[in-house]
């Protein structure tokens, strides 16, 4: 794939959510669909979207934490201030 093709997947990862949700939940279907739609994907494009999603589970999941200490009235010092 090349570098242009890589960022015009990136920015809609980033801007598109349904594809975001779609890619996290089902990343190797949402590379085979990529691939059915003329992206050509190599051993490394593959390998970069598989830690591209666990990049977003990962910072979904620092989001929903904090997102439910702000709901509780509890900052990060722990004060709920």
């Amino acid at each position: 794939m090349s570098q242009r093709m890589v960022g015009i997947v990136m920015d809609r990862l980033v801007a598109d959510e349904a594809f975001r949700i779609r890619s996290m939940v089902g990343p190797m279907e949402t590379l085979s669909d990529l691939h059915a739609s003329g992206y050509e994907l190599t051993r490394d494009d593959v390998d970069l979207f598989r830690n591209t999603n666990r990049l977003l589970r990962g910072i979904r999941e620092m989001l929903d934490v904090s997102g439910r200490r702000r709901c509780n009235g509890v900052s990060r010092n722990g004060t709920g201030i």
